[in-house]
C-alpha cells in the first residue's frame, strides 16, 4: 500500500513494515533535476508512525516556544488525518 499523506510525505507498506518517506528533489551539475522519496524511519506500527512524523516535524521546524511546537503538531496531524480519510474514501469506491 502507497499512501501520499501531503507534498512531503508518503508512507509505504510491506509485510513487516510501515515506511515513512520524504519527497526530495536533486540536482548534479549539468544535470536535470530528479524527484525522488527518501526513506526516513521504519516502523512497526501505524501509531508509531504517526508518532515518527510529528517528531520529525517538530525537530525540523524552528518553532522557539510551546505554542509553536503545538500548532506545527495540530496542522501535522491534521495532514495526516486527512490523506487518511481520502485514501479509505477512495479504497470505499472500488
Amino acid at each position: 500500500m502507497k499512501i501520499q499523506l501531503d507534498e512531503t510525505y508518503r508512507l509505504e507498506t510491506d509485510a513487516y513494515n510501515y515506511t515513512l518517506l520524504e519527497h526530495k528533489i536533486s540536482q548534479k551539475k549539468n544535470a536535470k533535476k530528479t524527484e525522488y522519496y527518501d526513506p526516513l524511519a521504519y516502523y512497526d506500527s501505524i501509531i508509531n508512525l504517526s508518532r515518527g512524523i510529528l517528531n520529525h516535524e517538530v525537530k525540523k521546524s524552528t518553532v522557539d516556544d510551546i505554542n509553536k511546537v503545538c500548532q506545527v503538531l495540530e496542522d501535522c496531524a491534521t495532514r495526516i488525518c486527512n490523506s487518511i480519510e481520502k485514501v479509505l474514501e477512495e479504497e470505499k469506491k472500488k
